[in-house]
């Protein structure tokens, strides 16, 4: 008896994957990537393997990064292609027409399987939300950025970015390791912008600043972003039961009890009048979504802390990778670094302590172009 269940269950599990295999392969035929073997159950994960058991002294994370480089060389010619992880497809957009192909085609709006596993720390914010609750929140959400409101904002950006400097120059050494140092920045920046008013910030600040031990503990996103080069840990139940997996769950509990501080001060001052000064068109993230919550009931509680804990988490990690990725760039090429620095010294002149104003920004031409390739 024992053995004819364990016949049945072999048979079914391989007509399974023939099954499986069947579809891959027909839905390969759709578009480029590499035609596989109808038995190989990895799929294009075999040669991700191959780049991971490299001598190359490199990071986990860059090994994954070179071998999708390599695979965007035997492709680069193509709109796009797609690899596969075991029967799950990953499609790649190599050229601008397939991205706009993408945008323009409304039964792609949805997202995929993947940002499941960010619903954790964002719930239904804007990054994980499905296209029915994103587009008329986006659209709502919008307003805070206008301009406006951004040069409100200024002195904050200042502040920050000469703490920054401050600790570069204090650091004394010649090379340093900048990310770590550049994440705890934008965190700072993006506790003061866009949720509260600057008004508000130093108090709020001052009275739930978070323990400089638990700043590295803010960064989940590097979590999640080594799950997904991880293919092993895409199964939920091995995930959770990992260290990374309840590392994962003990950093986002620091972000969310920082944020849901930050909001229940916030709620309390705005139920008690003294945040309504703040009305009208051009309000700060917190004010509006605090507005849509005690006033017009469009969101709830959860709704607003998921927002929030998006741009606390999100924003601050896309924050720290587009200036640290500006950074190295801009060290690779002195004859770009020198051309910046001229700029700098004609709008600026001697005065390296001044802080900049709006003029001043948009008098810096080059650098913006620079930052825009």
């Amino acid at each position: 008896m024992l053995l004819i269940t364990f016949s049945l269950l072999i048979g079914m599990t391989f007509l399974l994957l023939a099954k499986l295999s069947l579809w891959r392969y027909n839905c390969s035929q759709l578009m480029p990537g590499r035609k596989l073997n109808f038995l190989n159950i990895f799929g294009d994960l075999i040669e991700v393997i191959k780049y991971l058991n490299s001598d190359a002294d490199h990071p986990f994370q860059l090994k994954i990064l070179n071998a999708l480089v390599n695979c965007c060389k035997t492709f680069q010619k193509q709109q796009l292609f797609c690899l596969w992880g075991f029967y799950t497809p990953l499609v790649f957009l190599v050229k601008s027409g397939a991205v706009k192909e993408v945008l323009n085609a409304n039964g792609l709006k949805e997202k995929s399987w993947i940002y499941e596993w960010g619903k954790l720390g964002f719930g239904n914010g804007l990054p994980c939300s499905q296209h029915a609750i994103w587009k008329p929140r986006r659209k709502m959400i919008n307003r805070c950025f206008h301009p406006d409101v951004l040069r409100g904002f200024i002195p904050i950006f200042n502040d920050k970015a000469q703490k920054l400097v401050n600790f570069f120059q204090e650091n004394g050494k010649e090379f340093i390791t900048i990310n770590d140092t550049i994440q705890l920045c934008s965190v700072d920046v993006v506790c003061g912008f866009p949720l509260v008013r600057p008004q508000n910030l130093a108090k709020i600040v001052k009275k739930y600043e978070i323990p400089e031990g638990n700043h590295s503990k803010l960064r989940a996103g590097e979590l999640f972003m080594n799950r997904i080069c991880k293919f092993w840990l895409w199964p939920e139940f091995i995930f959770w039961n990992t260290p990374s997996g309840r590392d994962t769950k003990s950093n986002l509990k620091v972000l969310k009890d920082f944020t849901r501080k930050i909001m229940h001060e916030k709620k309390e001052q705005y139920l008690t009048s003294e945040c309504k000064m703040y009305e009208g068109k051009r309000q700060a993230l917190l004010d509006l979504l605090l507005d849509l919550h005690c006033d017009t009931n469009q969101l709830s509680e959860e709704d607003l802390l998921d927002e929030v804990n998006s741009f606390a988490l999100a924003g601050s990690d896309t924050t720290a990778s587009t200036v640290t990725w500006a950074f190295y760039m801009i060290g690779l090429f002195p004859e770009i670094q020198k051309k910046i620095h001229q700029e700098l010294d004609r709008v600026f002149e001697k005065d390296i302590d001044k802080e900049a104003t709006e003029d001043d920004l948009n008098q810096l031409f080059y650098l913006d172009c620079v930052l825009k390739v």
